[in-house]
C-alpha cells in the first residue's frame, strides 16, 4: 500500500478548532481465494469431489476519504468533539482470476460515520461521558446501519484512583458490525460494567 495524506487545520479561537484530512491509498497484490480445478477423492470409503483453494494476490484497489473533527470547549468544564468520515473504495480482480469473495472488499467499510462526544466535568470530582454514533449500511454484504451511544460515569476520590461505572450500545440488544466472506464475525451487545483505574 502507498498511502497519501493532506490536512489542515483551522483554529479561529481558543475555545473552537476544526481538523480536516483528505486521504489516497494505492493497494497491490492484496490477496485473493482461486478455485481449481475439481478432483476425485477415492482416500476413503465413499469417493467425493473437492474444490481445492488457492491463495494468490490477484487483486488491486484505491481508496480515498475525508475525515472533520470539530473540537468546541464553550466552558472550562463542557468539551464536544464531532467528527464524521466519508470513505470510497475501488478494488477489482486481475483478468485471470476467479475468485468470488475477495471483493466484498468494496462494500465491507461504512461509507459515511458520524459521531458526537460531550463530556462534562461535574463537581465533587465526577465527570460524565455521552457518545453517540451513526454508522451507514452496508446492505450487499448484510448489515444494516445503526445508531448508537454509550455513558460513562466516572469518580476520581484521588488524584490516582478512577471509578467508573459505564453503558455500550444501550439502544441495541446486539448489532452486527462486519462480516468476514458472507458469515457474520461478531455482534456487538449491550454491556454495562465497572472499571477501577489505578494510576502510578
Amino acid at each position: 500500500m502507498r498511502a497519501y495524506e493532506l490536512g489542515y487545520r483551522l483554529h479561529p479561537r481558543p475555545s473552537l478548532a476544526f481538523d480536516l484530512s483528505a486521504f489516497y491509498n494505492v493497494y497491490r497484490h492484496l490477496t485473493t481465494l482461486e478455485p481449481q480445478e475439481p478432483a476425485l477423492d477415492r482416500t476413503t470409503p465413499e469417493p467425493f469431489f473437492s474444490l481445492p483453494l488457492r491463495f494468490a494476490n490477484e487483486q488491486q484497489g484505491e481508496t480515498f476519504g475525508v475525515e472533520l473533527v470539530t473540537d468546541w470547549q464553550p466552558f472550562a468544564w463542557w468539551r464536544v468533539r464531532a467528527l464524521y468520515t466519508y470513505l470510497n473504495h475501488h478494488f477489482r480482480l486481475a483478468p485471470a482470476s476467479r475468485d468470488t469473495s475477495s471483493l466484498s472488499l468494496n462494500t465491507a467499510s461504512p461509507q459515511h460515520q458520524f459521531s458526537l462526544r460531550s463530556s462534562w466535568d461535574l463537581p465533587w470530582h465526577l465527570s460524565i461521558d455521552l457518545w453517540g454514533r451513526y454508522v451507514n449500511a452496508r446492505p450487499s454484504i448484510g448489515v444494516r446501519s445503526y445508531t448508537t451511544f454509550d455513558v460513562r460515569l466516572a469518580w476520581r476520590p484521588w488524584p490516582q484512583l478512577d471509578m467508573a461505572l459505564v453503558g455500550q450500545n444501550l439502544p441495541h440488544g446486539h448489532h452486527a458490525e462486519f462480516l468476514e466472506r458472507g458469515v457474520v464475525s461478531e455482534t456487538i451487545p449491550r454491556a454495562v460494567y465497572g472499571k477501577l483505574t489505578w494510576h502510578f
